[in-house]
């Protein structure tokens, strides 16, 4: 019994000096790892943000056997157009010691880590408003682990929120729990949180109270670094209903809302595509259908990708340096560049257009009820004799092909122009349906008799080609010269067909059209 008791004591002495050795241990090395943290954290934030000055500094850092406390400030200034926003946001961090912190103990986690982070925004001017807004608590938190391998594994919380943030907004927030890994030097990231609900509350420029609310946010990324450092991978934002409402304005309800990013490698090149899917549009009270945004890019250069974005980010840095900005509503949108800036942009664009890149709208869709519309585009570029030719030629250089469609159903149309007579108040399904398929009628023949689109089925269709100088319009081959002048003409001669005081029988009259200043617009 007293070999027994001695030999438990024996284990609880060599455990403690073992653990007191590696809180040694830990300290020595901890300021070292924050260090390349930070560091690697904003090389992210440069390569996420090239329009943006964001950084992440170790301004203290006051190291003890068992545990450090450190003290961070994080700066933000916008680059891009206008006056610069700066903002400045100062955290504190608790440390406990590895191999066993006490708050993993606690919660069993028995796997050895070099430290545990305790985190929270500290309060400051900047942010009084959020502080208030939680009750007086921090409105950022988190924990996090960071292994001996440098992996980096936690959960960052946003505070519940509820109150005014100013004499025209209120805000009301459930909170939010991200949970997050990375492995050393962020080579793959995982992230993944919820919240239920979001909602504000403000006035429109015309002093009319406005509403917003999001409900039931989920969000996923699993990314890794690729060629170039750049990201690769995927990420998925969901929502179960985004909904806002005002006075004199149409209520807008959106279900079911998914936003998703995938980016790869294919034979060397990077492909990447965003889609946006809206599972049910209601327009003030009335299901209008499913609407789908896609865009892609294929076959793009890694490495120019990145260069582009380094000296985007450069040029920025340069012209605040000197007091300048970007002004959004200047003729020129890139003013004052250098001849060398100039030479490296051609030269990494034209790295890019080599390998001949596809840009494409893949699709812009609305799916009603008894129909569809749709449309995509697709450009294939490459890469000029020269940057310097004259702008008419050098798009003909840079453009390679270029393929659009837009088709719509006829359903579609009578779907629409069925939800547009119940809006101006009339009720009666038989009268809706007449003034719906009158409606449909009349534009359809418009559209057809503009030579503009052709009738394929039920479908009105309009597509558009170009190669090699050529172009083809639904199906009639041309130079590129004529297009332009034949639209012009289409055009002309349809609006002077257009009949001025003319509706389809049991249409909506003038009279019934909505108040377009009663909608804010």
């Amino acid at each position: 019994m007293n070999r027994a008791a001695g030999v438990a004591v024996g284990i609880i002495v060599a455990v403690g000096a073992l653990s007191t050795a590696g809180a040694w241990y830990t300290g020595t090395r901890l300021e070292g790892v924050l260090q390349q943290t930070l560091a690697e954290t904003n090389r992210q934030l440069q390569q996420a943000l090239p329009g943006a000055e964001a950084a992440f500094e170790l301004v203290s850092l006051d190291r003890r056997l068992f545990g450090s406390t450190a003290h961070y400030r994080f700066h933000y200034r916008n680059l891009a157009g206008g006056e610069p926003q700066l903002l400045e946001l100062s955290f504190t961090d608790d440390m406990e010691h590895g191999p066993f912190p006490p708050s993993r103990l606690k919660g069993l986690k028995l796997m050895p880590v070099m430290a545990t982070s305790n985190y929270r925004l500290e309060r400051t001017p900047s942010v009084d408003a959020w502080f208030a807004l939680s009750g007086g608590n921090a409105p950022l938190t988190g924990q996090a682990s960071i292994g001996y391998d440098q992996a980096v594994t936690g959960t960052a919380r946003l505070a519940a929120l509820d109150g005014a943030l100013d004499d025209k907004t209120r805000v009301s927030f459930s909170g939010m729990d991200l949970d997050h890994h990375s492995t050393r030097d962020a080579a793959e990231v995982k992230m993944e949180g919820a919240s239920d609900r979001l909602r504000l509350e403000t006035v429109r420029e015309d002093g009319t109270p406005i509403q917003v609310e999001l409900t039931g946010l989920h969000l996923t990324s699993d990314q890794h670094k690729g060629p170039a450092d750049l990201y690769l991978g995927d990420a998925l934002g969901k929502a179960e209903r985004l909904q806002v409402s005002g006075e004199r304005m149409p209520a807008f309800d959106l279900r079911d809302l998914t936003a998703r990013s995938e980016s790869r490698m294919e034979n060397d090149a990077l492909v990447a595509s965003m889609t946006d899917d809206v599972g049910m549009l209601n327009y003030d009270g009335q299901d209008v259908g499913a609407a789908r945004l896609a865009f892609s890019m294929r076959n793009l250069d890694p490495t120019a990708v990145k260069e582009i974005n380094e000296l985007y980010a450069a040029y920025l840095k340069r012209l605040q340096a000197q007091g300048q900005t970007l002004d959004e509503n200047a003729a020129t949108p890139l003013p004052d560049m250098t001849a060398e800036e100039r030479t490296r942009l051609h030269d990494s664009l034209g790295r890019l257009l080599a390998v001949k890149p596809v840009l494409a709208l893949d699709e812009l869709s609305l799916k009603t009820a008894h129909g569809e519309g749709r449309f995509n585009l697709s450009v294939a570029l490459a890469k000029p004799t020269s940057f310097d030719l004259p702008a008419d030629r050098l798009a003909r250089e840079i453009i390679q092909r270029l393929d659009s469609r837009l088709g719509v159903a006829k359903a579609t149309l009578e779907d629409l122009a069925g939800l547009y007579v119940v809006r101006n108040g009339v009720s009666d399904p038989a009268a809706v349906a007449q003034q719906a398929q009158a409606t449909r009628d009349k534009l359809a023949d418009t559209a057809l008799s503009s030579g503009l689109v052709t009738l394929q089925g039920n479908d009105l269709v309009t597509s558009v080609a170009y190669a090699d100088g050529q172009v083809d319009f639904n199906g009639k081959r041309m130079p590129l010269e004529q297009i332009a002048p034949m639209l012009m003409g289409m055009a002309m001669s349809q609006a002077g067909a257009l009949p001025s005081d003319e509706m389809p029988e049991g249409d909506v009259g003038d009279e019934a059209m909505p108040d377009e200043d009663a909608d804010g617009e």
